[in-house]
């Protein structure tokens, strides 16, 4: 209908959904809400869900960004107005989507994340059912202000024995001191390599796309010409640590000229990821501390 809506360009393009997350486990109607406002930006859409869903509330709200409002139904009132989805609901509603805070109950921990993109990693790879952890995203700096407020949450719910969860920071960025109480509760983990998007290249990741790293080198430089103003960067392809280049704004155009099929980057590496405890390069790439954080340890050789 949306793409009849643009062929037709009509002037009014209102979309009503009426519970879309009926029957449908959380994970899915995550990704929902990703693919509906993809579509609704795209085709520029105006969308009204309604919904009993406080998962499918904060994903969209993450998602959605400064554009997605709620609007809350009181039985005593007649009018009725969208509220901006502020930075302190996106807070609450990711909580109580996730049932989070349940979570350290019983022994799941909890996974602070930094933007969209790694929130479509972390949220996936619990669905293999190798690592268990349930995923609250976060807008970049606002990661600290989230483990400070968890602390404060949790400190009064449960004993820290051990960490209730972790705060995954990019490799970019500096580790904040524990000054013995403040990570308590949720504790400050860092991948190992620049960003998130530095896991695509590994070699575990390129296997998928029946790749290795010098043909994918060779391919990206190849193709770095169609690309515009990214194409001297992209042609010192061949020169990159994968490790440590900074690919972030390229990663959309290497994903183009590597995978047949375009799927979007982070579907690949969270499959990687989720499918067994990570090794090889990719356990390089992620670092023994945020492998040993989410899925344990491993036992001591006798």
């Amino acid at each position: 209908m949306s793409a009849i809506w643009d062929m037709e360009e009509a002037p009014t393009r209102l979309l009503l959904i009426d519970e879309p997350d009926a029957h449908i486990h959380p994970d899915l109607q995550v990704r929902f809400a990703d693919f509906l406002t993809k579509v609704a930006h795209h085709f520029k859409l105006q969308v009204v869900v309604a919904t009993h869903s406080t998962t499918l509330l904060a994903a969209l709200g993450q998602f959605g960004g400064d554009s997605a409002g709620v609007v809350y139904l009181d039985r005593t009132k007649s009018d009725f107005r969208a509220q901006p989805f502020s930075k302190e609901m996106k807070e609450i509603a990711a909580c109580l989507g996730g049932h989070a805070l349940m979570g350290p109950l019983f022994g799941v921990p909890l996974l602070l994340v930094e933007g969209d993109d790694d929130y479509r990693i972390w949220s996936q790879v619990p669905r293999h059912h190798v690592a268990s952890f349930s995923v609250i995203p976060t807008n970049g700096e606002e990661i600290k202000q989230y483990q400070k407020s968890l602390e404060t949450i949790l400190r009064a719910l449960r004993e820290p024995i051990s960490p209730a969860g972790y705060a995954l920071l990019d490799g970019d960025k500096k580790l904040p001191e524990d000054n013995g109480t403040s990570q308590k509760q949720i504790k400050f983990i860092r991948l190992n390599c620049h960003e998130a998007e530095n896991l695509f290249l590994t070699d575990e990741v390129l296997d998928i796309l029946s790749i290795d790293w010098a043909r994918a080198a060779s391919k990206i430089v190849e193709r770095s010409g169609d690309f515009g103003a990214k194409a001297p960067m992209l042609a010192q392809a061949c020169n990159w640590d994968r490790k440590t280049a900074d690919i972030h704004e390229l990663i959309n155009q290497i994903t183009q000229i590597l995978d047949p099929k375009n799927v979007h980057w982070t579907i690949r590496v969270a499959r990687v990821i989720g499918e067994r405890r990570p090794t090889g390069q990719l356990l390089d790439f992620l670092g023994t501390q945020v492998v040993d954080a989410l899925w344990g340890p491993l036992p001591q050789q006798a």
